[in-house]
């Protein structure tokens, strides 16, 4: 939403969101989890994960507008993986939203999809505004790269999210000696038997880029149905950066970045 909107003039960063407490939209009330100011700079708006001012944003796209974005990031579109099924996500036609259906598709409601969906739409801003397809199989054919944002604009957004990292209790996820752009997401979760969100399951998720400079790796981490009462900042977070140090040691970077002596016989 944040990028989408820079990306058409509709947002600048300085700018500042009305972000009250609470919001009603339609017969549905929103409210914030933490304490903050009632306005918000963008980058603040991520760092705060504030619901009421997304939905603020969210008026300044018509529902076809907003529909036609997500689809352009991928969701709700299969991956094309040629090796193996995996699934696309859901994302209903706008003809049939009303305004709480917008309101909860832009904080994450009322939209389904996968790890690996969410982490190919963060590659966009690791990859300097350009999607790239996933592959499970070494030379297995996919879409060619196609440019989604701008360059200026995914850096914009990449610096957002490292802000967001550095400033706020995901502080516990970062990789020691790497910078890391991320966000959370904490979703309840829906039981499409009984047709309703079951009250107390989440779906607890952390989606990062490290390097954040010079990006080398996107990662998702998603924790389903925790069994404590908890956020993603506690759960995910923390497997992130557990996860990210191993791969950053495999890539022989010591703090820092600084690459390990070579050992010669």
């Amino acid at each position: 939403m944040v990028a989408a909107l820079l990306e058409e003039d509709r947002l600048a960063t300085d700018e500042l969101v009305a972000a009250e407490p609470s919001l009603r939209v339609g017969d549905k009330t929103f409210r914030d989890v933490v304490t903050h100011p009632d306005e918000l700079l963008p980058r603040d708006v991520l760092r705060y994960s504030s619901n009421t001012a997304m939905l603020h944003l969210t008026e300044r796209f018509a529902p076809e507008e907003l529909h036609a974005w997500l689809s352009h990031y991928g969701f709700g579109q299969p991956l094309g993986f040629g090796s193996t099924y995996t699934q696309s996500g859901h994302l209903r036609a706008p003809d049939g939203w009303v305004p709480q259906d917008q309101a909860s598709i832009t904080i994450g409601q009322s939209i389904s999809t996968t790890a690996v969906q969410l982490a190919t739409a963060y590659s966009i801003f690791a990859n300097d505004g350009v999607l790239v397809s996933p592959y499970l199989v070494e030379g297995e054919a996919v879409e060619p790269p196609r440019r989604v944002i701008s360059s200026e604009t995914s850096r914009t957004v990449r610096r957002m999210l490292e802000y967001t990292v550095d400033h706020s209790g995901l502080r516990d996820s970062r990789i020691p000696g790497v910078r890391v752009a991320g966000k959370t997401g904490t979703a309840d979760i829906y039981d499409a038997q009984r047709r309703e969100y079951v009250d107390g399951d989440y779906s607890l998720t952390f989606a990062g880029i490290f390097p954040a400079d010079q990006p080398r790796a996107v990662m998702v981490v998603t924790v389903q149905k925790p069994r404590t009462e908890t956020s993603s900042t506690y759960v995910a977070g923390p497997l992130f950066r557990s996860i990210g140090s191993e791969v950053v040691a495999h890539w022989g970077l010591a703090p820092g970045g600084t690459p390990l002596a070579t050992v010669r016989p």
